[in-house]
């Protein structure tokens, strides 16, 4: 039997979770012990605070509601020992962690400036031009777009802020399919969900959503959200890939969702959403290689035995008839025309290519999460079991400044050509500066207020 490793203490990159959203998620007794212990022993008090401290975004009243876990009680009664047991934190939420989000209590001056300077980045995102308008690339009869996006802390305080929205809005809008990662939405409070659908439904083109349970390892969960067009997408499937067959090797375990088109009915695709814990990248992207992706390839090769598919041979039989009538006709009428091998141009069936699988999310596939070693090992795996990357380790997802490519895609080399066209970051930002005459680092930062990831996203072939 497995055992559960530590649990995942991260906290959101923009401290943007609420204690109401905190509230809803399972707690522990740590933080209550930390709270106690500390009242009653004078001695004890500045590692008490010292533990206090190193989660600011927990408030005394929601410490209070915390119920107390023997696990933890332990832990506390080693800290007296020990100094080196705080709780630990996501480092690389830390990082982008907003400054307006490190301390609880400012002084006044200090809290007035803060203010002005979101209001200012506020004014940014009113002036500058939605995202899309500036975007060439969008879908057509014979490809869609399918994307992924860390969209970074979005609950009910992102969701609230409509500036911000404004521009998540647009950007939703843009594709067939999207993985949406960061998702904070309560139990029994879905309907935050429900409302972002039909914000970015219209008339013409309606959406909707496939989204797990919140996943995680402790009181922080995120959820995974999958929306799509209804006007050409079902979902046919979708699961939470069972970790515990695995040893336990996730912090927030994949989420598999397998859509249909609705107009081609032989046309598929498997996606596999998975946001890894940074520190533990390396363990969770080899795992996502060697176990999740073969136990997603059996479970697929068991459906398509057991439920009679919409075959291509049909497809492609009813292709060769107009074909060969297209022919006949040339012939009849126009002999000098030669005839034409490539019209209507379908999928072998006989060929290697299958229903495909995309492994995708925020892998945190860079920099110290992942080192130059541990991406020649990972590269070494996926050649061997016949994938490639879609994002290559020298491109940037990241709206901060430096280079890396957190953000990833995982193809079957078998399959990319044959269904994936072009793949590309988007950089939503890209223009606004000279659009709008104001400062880039000014508007960078308001762009960040969007997430800290740009989207990523690939063409997929219908036809």
């Amino acid at each position: 039997m497995s055992t559960k490793k530590k649990d995942d203490d991260y906290v959101p990159s923009d401290g943007s979770v609420s204690g109401e959203e905190i509230d809803s998620q399972p707690k522990t007794k740590g933080r209550q012990s930390k709270k106690k212990d500390a009242d009653n022993d004078n001695d004890n008090s500045k590692k008490s605070k010292k533990h206090q401290d190193s989660d600011e975004s927990v408030s005394d009243e929601e410490i209070d509601s915390q119920p107390k876990t023997k696990g933890r009680r332990s832990k506390k009664k080693d800290a007296g020992n020990d100094n080196a047991d705080s709780i630990e934190v996501d480092k690389k939420s830390k990082k982008h962690q907003d400054s307006d989000d490190k301390e609880n209590k400012k002084p006044k001056k200090q809290q007035e400036s803060t203010e002005a300077a979101i209001e200012a980045e506020n004014e940014i995102l009113r002036k500058v031009p939605l995202p899309s308008s500036l975007n060439k690339n969008v879908s057509t009869k014979k490809t869609c777009i399918i994307g992924s996006m860390n969209i970074q802390a979005f609950g009910v305080k992102k969701m609230a802020d409509k500036d911000v929205m404004k521009i998540i809005i647009d950007i939703l809008q843009h594709y067939d399919i999207i993985l949406c990662q960061e998702v904070h939405v309560p139990k029994g409070k879905e309907e935050m969900i429900d409302n972002l659908v039909k914000s970015i439904s219209s008339s013409s083109t309606s959406y909707s959503y496939v989204m797990s349970e919140p996943i995680g390892r402790n009181s922080y969960q995120e959820r995974y959200l999958y929306l799509y067009k209804t006007n050409d997408w079902k979902v046919i499937d979708n699961y939470v890939i069972d970790d515990t067959k695995l040893g336990d090797q996730f912090i927030r375990e994949p989420f598999v969702a397998r859509f249909q088109h609705q107009k081609h009915s032989d046309v598929r695709i498997n996606l596999v959403g998975c946001h890894t814990q940074p520190e533990q990248a390396y363990k969770e992207i080899k795992a996502l290689v060697t176990s999740v992706y073969p136990i997603v390839k059996k479970k697929l090769e068991q459906k398509m035995r057991g439920i009679p598919q919409p075959s291509r041979p049909e497809r492609k039989e009813k292709s060769s008839k107009l074909l060969s009538l297209f022919n006949f006709l040339c012939c009849c009428f126009r002999p000098d025309v030669e005839k034409d091998t490539t019209h209507e141009k379908t999928r072998d069936a006989d060929s290697e290519s299958s229903e495909p699988i995309v492994l995708m999310g925020d892998f945190n596939a860079s920099g110290s999460y992942l080192n130059k070693t541990e991406r020649g090992e990972i590269d070494e795996l996926l050649e061997k079991r016949g994938l490639t990357w879609g994002i290559d380790h020298k491109s940037d997802t990241t709206v901060a400044s430096g280079d890396a490519a957190y953000d990833r895609f995982v193809f079957e080399s078998n399959n990319k050509d044959e269904w994936v066209g072009d793949v590309r970051i988007w950089r939503f930002d890209d223009g606004w500066a000279d659009k709008i005459k104001k400062d880039p680092d000014l508007v960078k930062k308001s762009a960040k207020r969007v997430s800290d990831h740009y989207p990523i996203e690939f063409d997929f072939k219908l036809v």
